[in-house]
């Protein structure tokens, strides 16, 4: 994956400014032309997008240019979608990109225009913004969903607010069958964020002859079929400029969420297939979150027991449940099997800005494949749309596993308490304290 090149000095965007907007990372160009103002552009073309992008590009800027008399010497900078997309589009872009900033030197700008790349999953958040404001309808979170092939979608979630864009979920794919989960886990556990009007899902999987419709039929909130579009970029230009993300024309790179696009000479002529990233194959089994109940706690007690030396008993999970602590459990449903499994489950006892988790456990059969981590985030992201600005919690000075776990997900060590855990009939064992601060990034 592409990481945000680094920007320029210039993060001013007077609305005075003239900008050009490309869009090619799907099956059609969008091009416009205007100011950073929020307002329609001067001139827009939409035409066909992927491998014909390059043929039609050009010339139709050049029409656009014509007819609102500009130069290209007179652009203030360009906006181009970076991606995830079509790889043959995204390449259009960028390159194009590069060679009429390279080509359009001034005495502001000697090295050449200054170029925002902006991710196209957040043009097409804009955009579905846009049309449902158009409706009378205030949205806050956006997930967008496109269609990336082979049986995957990109995904990423947005929040618009304080007006202004805020990524929650930065582009991943994903297995058509998991982005429900995907999205219980990255955004909100509660159901108040589902209702229409605060939720919105945007994309280009909803119409009736896509393949994905009926499998993403059972998603709860609005839809919104949207593209990414250059008036799109255009509108969330000055904000992204005013951040600092203009960059120079050598350092536009397009943004790849999948490891491999293409298969060699070899690979084809042996009959091989591209397969989904790695990511989406651990994640291959429909997943599910469902709020723990006493009605559940056999089934948790029979995996604590499997997973601890020093399980929970049924009494501690009661407890928890009366006292109204948030515990969630994670189900998939395995292709072998009738009923779903259970691969684990988190309890946690919120606090006055903070929350503390007390027991989050994976199965033992699906340790080690990233279940913990994925775990970890639905917690952060449950306590932090409670308000909370910080997660604490213990570990086990001996359970080095957990703790890498906990240290690849952000959390870190600031203390030890003594003799904190049973070790044996008589044996204590120190607790390593570890929290993660919680901000609008983690």
């Amino acid at each position: 994956m592409a990481a945000m090149p680094a920007p320029t000095h210039n993060a001013q965007l007077p609305s005075a400014q003239r900008l050009l907007a490309m869009e090619t990372s799907t099956d059609t160009l969008s091009l416009a032309l205007g100011s950073a103002a929020p307002s329609e552009p001067l001139w827009s073309f939409d035409g066909p997008g992927g491998q014909q992008a390059s043929a039609t590009l050009l010339p139709a800027l050049r029409q656009g240019l014509t007819q609102v008399d500009w130069s290209l010497s007179s652009l203030d900078a360009i906006v181009v979608g970076r991606g995830p997309g079509s790889f043959t589009g995204l390449r259009t872009a960028c390159s194009v990109a590069q060679g009429l900033a390279y080509g359009s030197p001034s005495a502001q700008h000697p090295e050449g225009l200054p170029v925002l790349p902006v991710d196209t999953l957040l043009a097409v958040a804009e955009e579905a913004r846009a049309q449902r404001a158009a409706q009378g309808h205030a949205v806050r979170w956006v997930a967008t969903v496109l269609d990336a092939r082979m049986d995957e979608l990109y995904v990423a979630l947005y929040e618009h607010h304080g007006g202004a864009w805020h990524e929650r979920s930065p582009a991943r794919l994903c297995a058509p069958q998991d982005v429900g989960a995907w999205a219980l886990t990255h955004a909100v556990l509660d159901a108040p964020a589902w209702q229409a009007g605060q939720w919105l899902w945007a994309g280009n999987v909803w119409a009736e002859d896509s393949p994905y419709a009926s499998r993403l039929g059972a998603l709860l909130g609005a839809r919104c079929t949207a593209l990414p579009t250059a008036a799109a970029l255009l509108r969330l230009a000055p904000a992204q400029m005013a951040l600092g993300l203009a960059v120079r024309p050598h350092n536009v790179l397009p943004l790849y969420v999948r490891d491999k696009v293409a298969l060699t000479t070899a690979e084809r002529e042996a009959g091989q297939r591209l397969q989904p990233s790695s990511a989406a194959a651990r994640d291959a089994w429909p997943l599910r979150w469902a709020s723990m109940q006493e009605a559940d706690l056999d089934a948790v007690l029979e995996l604590e027991k499997r997973a601890h030396s020093h399980p929970w008993s049924r009494q501690h999970f009661v407890d928890s449940l009366r006292s109204a602590h948030p515990a969630w459990l994670l189900w998939a449903q395995a292709p072998d099997r009738d009923e779903p499994s259970l691969l684990g489950y988190w309890v946690a006892m919120p606090g006055v800005d903070e929350a503390h988790l007390l027991n989050i456990t994976v199965s033992p059969e699906h340790q080690r494949q990233g279940w913990g981590r994925f775990m970890l985030e639905a917690l952060c992201v449950w306590a932090r749309q409670h308000a909370a600005q910080r997660v604490w919690l213990e570990v086990r000075h001996s359970n080095h596993a957990a703790r890498t776990t906990y240290e690849r997900s952000g959390f870190v060590s600031v203390g030890v308490r003594k003799g904190y855990y049973p070790a044996g009939r008589t044996a204590r064992e120190d607790a390593v304290v570890m929290n993660r601060p919680l901000n609008a990034t983690a």
